[in-house]
């Protein structure tokens, strides 16, 4: 795919351009370096406020008038505010791209924010507030945010309140405005199909007239590190009862992020996620259950939310836990980490379908990580982790005393705070322990079930050996059964609850490999040999093997 051009106009506007002639359309994009983290308590809201106003007028256009040229021209407008980042978007037909075009400058440049218009949507606004309140998902998130950030802006929603929004005049609007929508703290992103010269050219004509400056400087508190778990409840008029469970973890430029986007999808990305089999399936604690790391420009979290089909919170956060600390003793396995990296590379393929998507995905690496070309560095570093970077991840942010627990239950039940810190995991299982390297270099790992893996890196050649060796053989046979484990080595690659003989045999040639059972004189187990750069497929048929012999 060809790269995006990337110039800065003389006001400090930075301009992003990338050609997609797959369909005749075009995606704008307007992104401002300013979203609620910018605002102090009592102008909460305002950035929010600001994205409703942006289309409803300028010194050209009078209200209404920009929503009619963009439906006479068979597009759509619409903006959204985050803690980060105020973005406007206007996708269309190519073909009216220059009408896209001078419709987004205008309203960047001369916004009237008309005072009958500003008080309309200060009242849609409170609406929206009123709204979240009664939707249990969005109180619980809210709630966890202003639980797990006591002292950072993230702690506040993005909407604000209904008394900050009432708050704000028309003149303060502006003023605000002035301070922060200027050249150097805008990014514009066109993606679609167009000509970069000709399209640059008329972007310098109608976006040059946006004020050159820089925004004020404002100072973001740090968040102190958490020292032990918090919990945040409320009572609401609804039947189910709704968990948000959160740990800090880094913002999305730091190294640890693409191990961390492996563990979550591992965790409870997919269907085939842990929590997904074991919360929700084979337990049936929950109607729901996934987690995600919400990695913004500052540090963020890693969220568990799930909705519970009882009152067992104390079972199902048992539960929940016990697959994160699984992750500290163990390292996923083979599939499941190939899984895991497969869905998020595939992410990139799936984000390329459309303009919008494309410009959105630009705006938010040059605008979040600073860097456009973020995306292969990510890609990058996210082939360079292991399935043991994903448990060094797992120890070092899925600590239970930085835990937040935010908890929404039916009106009328009594959740005391003593019994829901009772049902908060309690400590840490204790990590695999090392010994001491070896002359020889062996290392000795101890797993939770008492399996003791012993491993030895040889760089050599290309090559990876795996074997097993359970007590058994001849020393554990009778007179009467002399021959059974000879025979159990011979039927081990016969055969699995997944594999046919035939399967088995062809898989491993098909990776230039070789799997096979054995047994000696005191043990029993199987042995494999792989190419180093099939290893994951290799251990996956091991596996099987060992654990699924039909």
């Amino acid at each position: 795919m060809e790269k995006p051009f990337k110039t800065t106009l003389s006001n400090g506007l930075r301009v992003i351009l990338l050609e997609n002639h797959a369909a005749p359309v075009v995606s704008m994009n307007l992104w401002a370096n300013v979203g609620s983290v910018h605002e102090t308590d009592s102008e909460a809201g305002i950035c929010h406020l600001i994205e409703h106003m942006i289309f409803k007028g300028t010194g050209r256009r009078p209200v209404g008038q920009i929503a009619k040229e963009v439906e006479a021209a068979g597009g759509e407008m619409n903006a959204y505010t985050s803690f980060d980042e105020t973005v406007f978007y206007i996708n269309m037909s190519s073909k009216r791209l220059e009408v896209g075009l001078d419709i987004l400058a205008d309203a960047a440049t001369d916004p009237t924010f008309d005072e009958e218009e500003l008080a309309r949507e200060k009242e849609v606004v409170v609406e929206e507030i009123s709204r979240a309140e009664d939707n249990p998902g969005q109180m619980v998130s809210q709630d966890l945010f202003s639980k797990t950030f006591l002292i950072h802006p993230y702690r506040r929603p993005i909407a604000g309140n209904r008394e900050t929004v009432r708050g704000i005049s028309r003149r303060y609007l502006l003023d605000f405005y002035k301070r922060w929508y200027v050249g150097s703290n805008l990014i514009l992103i066109a993606v679609g199909d167009f000509e970069k010269e000709k399209t640059l050219s008329r972007i310098e004509s109608l976006f040059s007239q946006i004020p050159s400056g820089s925004p004020p400087a404002k100072e973001i508190p740090g968040e102190p590190e958490q020292r032990e778990p918090r919990l945040v409840t409320r009572s609401m008029e609804v039947e189910g009862r709704y968990l948000d469970l959160a740990v800090p973890v880094p913002n999305l430029t730091h190294p640890d992020v693409p191990a961390l986007d492996l563990l979550s999808h591992i965790l409870g990305g997919g269907e085939s996620s842990r929590l997904e089999q074991t919360v929700k399936e084979k337990k049936r604690l929950v109607g729901s259950i996934s987690s995600y790391p919400y990695t913004p420009r500052y540090p963020g979290l890693l969220i568990i939310g799930a909705v519970l089909k009882e009152k067992e919170l104390g079972k199902t956060l048992q539960s929940i836990w016990e697959e994160a600390e699984k992750l500290k003793t163990e390292p996923p396995s083979p599939v499941e980490f190939a899984r895991a990296r497969e869905n998020l590379r595939s992410a990139r393929i799936y984000e390329r379908q459309t303009v919008e998507a494309m410009a959105r995905k630009l705006a938010y690496f040059e605008g979040i990580a600073g860097n456009l070309d973020f995306e292969d560095e990510y890609y990058r570093r996210l082939f360079e982790v292991t399935p043991e970077d994903i448990q060094k991840a797992a120890r070092k942010y899925l600590l239970p005393e930085r835990i937040t627990l935010s908890f929404c239950h039916p009106k009328g039940e009594a959740w005391p705070e003593e019994k829901l810190r009772r049902s908060l995991p309690a400590g840490t299982a204790p990590a695999p322990r090392a010994a001491k390297k070896a002359v020889s270099g062996v290392q000795l790992f101890r797993l939770s079930n008492g399996i003791r893996l012993l491993v030895k890196e040889n760089h050599h050649l290309p090559l990876f050996a795996i074997r097993s060796a359970s007590l058994g053989g001849i020393l554990s046979e009778t007179p009467k059964k002399n021959g059974i484990n000879h025979l159990i080595s011979l039927l081990l690659t016969k055969g699995t609850a997944h594999r046919t003989a035939r399967e088995i045999a062809e898989e491993a040639e098909n990776l230039a490999g070789h799997v096979d059972g054995y047994m000696g004189r005191n043990l029993l187990g199987v042995l494999g040999s792989f190419l180093s750069e099939r290893i994951t497929e290799g251990i996956e048929i091991f596996f099987d093997i060992l654990l699924n012999p039909s």
